[in-house]
């Protein structure tokens, strides 16, 4: 009787007997594909925020300030959604992809320059906060 690779003695394996052939998972290749997948969505999210912009002053000098994005509630609510996916990974996956892509500066950045705007500044620093 030939040995086939892959087979057992009726030539079917049942799910039980191939996860037991294939060993344990590779906990570091999945990290490493959930890495993948969430940081260019952080990446993209954060740099949607808003950026720093330099202006010119009467004086002639150049004063570097933060400008918001155009839909920064919007984007805000979209990252506190990543966020959440977190809940259920050991790993924090998610807060990793936001600590590299640089959030934080990004939101104190954002709390120093809407905080003085009236009502749309005081809404964009409370979600911010959040």
């Amino acid at each position: 009787m030939l040995s086939v690779v892959g087979a057992s003695k009726d030539g079917y394996y049942s799910e039980e007997e191939r996860l037991e052939a294939a060993g344990p998972p590779d906990l570091l290749d999945d990290e490493l594909d959930r890495f993948e997948i969430f940081m260019p969505a952080v990446q993209s999210l954060v740099n949607a925020l808003g950026g720093y912009e330099e202006l010119e002053t009467t004086a002639g000098a150049y004063e570097t300030i933060y400008r918001p994005g155009d839909s920064v509630l919007a984007v805000l609510k979209d990252l506190k959604k990543l966020w959440r996916k977190d809940d259920m990974d050991d790993e924090r996956t998610v807060a990793r992809c936001m600590a590299r892509a640089g959030l934080m500066k990004e939101l104190i950045a954002l709390l120093v320059e809407c905080t003085d705007r009236g009502e749309w500044g005081r809404k964009v620093a409370l979600v911010a906060c959040e």
